[in-house]
């Protein structure tokens, strides 16, 4: 092989196998991380007693264990009428979807897996994974939402003192 070749030969080399060890380490993380959520969302299940209706687990296991085609959420039905507005037709398209869920079967989501705090909710559970890149250590949360106070607590008789 001439000077030349080699010359183009190997960065395309070199590039391919960073490419490759970036796959490889990214392959692990995602697989590492689902391995750890899975077990978080069954231990979940089966040591709370939890429900998959009263769970925000993520797309695949809200879709494994509740698609339905008839489930309706506020952003479907925004992206239809959006469909439909272009389409030609008049139909009024509001900006805000009326709740505030995820977009996939999550019918209550009393408690949530993800990655990261959530406001509202407190954490339960931490379950760790490997991580090569960066390398170290991941955490899922087991998160359930924070009760919000009764308003009758609130109430005027327990703030203001009784008048004599």
């Amino acid at each position: 092989m001439t000077k030349t070749g080699f010359r183009h030969i190997f960065p395309a080399v070199l590039t391919l196998a960073l490419y490759g060890a970036f796959s490889v380490a990214a392959t692990h993380d995602y697989l590492s991380w689902n391995r750890a959520r899975w077990k978080a969302l069954t231990d979940l299940m089966l040591e709370q007693h939890v429900t998959p209706e009263h769970i925000d687990g993520g797309f695949e296991f809200n879709a494994w264990y509740l698609y339905s085609r008839s489930y309706t959420n506020e952003l479907f039905s925004l992206a239809d009428k959006l469909a439909q507005n272009r389409a030609g037709l008049d139909v009024k398209v509001g900006t805000q979807p009326a709740r505030n869920k995820s977009w996939w079967w999550v019918y209550g989501d009393d408690f949530v897996v993800t990655l990261g705090p959530v406001p509202g909710f407190t954490e339960l559970k931490r379950y760790h994974f490997p991580r090569w890149l960066p390398p170290g250590e991941g955490s899922i949360l087991v998160l359930r939402r924070t009760p919000v106070p009764d308003p009758s607590f609130f109430s005027n008789k327990m703030i203001n003192p009784p008048v004599k």
